[in-house]
């Protein structure tokens, strides 16, 4: 008989099998992701993650909220900063690929809290940098700022945009340029 590990012992295998999910997410994907794997990396049967996700969906579910939670910490430290928050999303898309594109692979319910945390984050950096601002303007520029940080990360992940000429292109300059051009007659 194996030896179960000493955080399941203490009744905490769905914690474990998340924390163990995203150690894989580091090397495979979402689709190569064995929830066999890592029952055995946490030393129980092949069967007993399905206690707690019935399927290997609720699972990646579980572990893009963990993910979405992450960046959501992260954000706090630029503390309103819009610029430090787009630096710190498209730093979790390229040091975490893997799991970034789970979090946004439609996993996760239009209604998940953690998502929306995160997101919000960017409103009340907008609403603090712009407050005559009204609601329907936030909304307008939240969408347009992830839509620009996201297809950033994007190009990058998929090698369209070289490390080389990222590392000589400032991204305050970037958003800069991009403000320039939209307020350009």
């Amino acid at each position: 008989m194996k030896k179960k590990s000493e955080s399941y012992r203490h009744g905490s295998l769905p914690q474990t099998l998340v924390e163990g999910a995203l150690k894989l997410l580091e090397t495979q994907t979402a689709e190569e992701l064995s929830v066999r794997e890592l029952a055995e990396l946490a030393g129980v049967s092949p069967r007993a993650p399905y206690v707690h996700f019935p399927t290997k969906r609720d699972l990646l579910k579980a572990v893009a909220v963990r993910g979405f939670e992450q960046l959501t910490e992260a954000g706090e430290a630029a503390r309103g900063d819009l610029i430090a928050l787009g630096k710190v999303y498209i730093r979790l898309g390229l040091e975490h690929p893997n799991l970034y594109r789970l979090m946004f692979s439609g996993v996760l319910d239009a209604d998940c809290t953690q998502a929306d945390e995160s997101y919000r984050q960017v409103q009340e950096a907008i609403s603090a940098r712009k407050p005559d601002w009204d609601e329907g303007r936030v909304a307008t520029a939240s969408l347009g700022l992830w839509a620009f940080v996201h297809g950033l990360t994007e190009l990058q992940l998929l090698g369209l945009v070289s490390p080389e000429t990222w590392e000589h292109v400032k991204f305050e300059h970037l958003a800069g340029a991009l403000g320039e051009i939209l307020r350009a007659e």
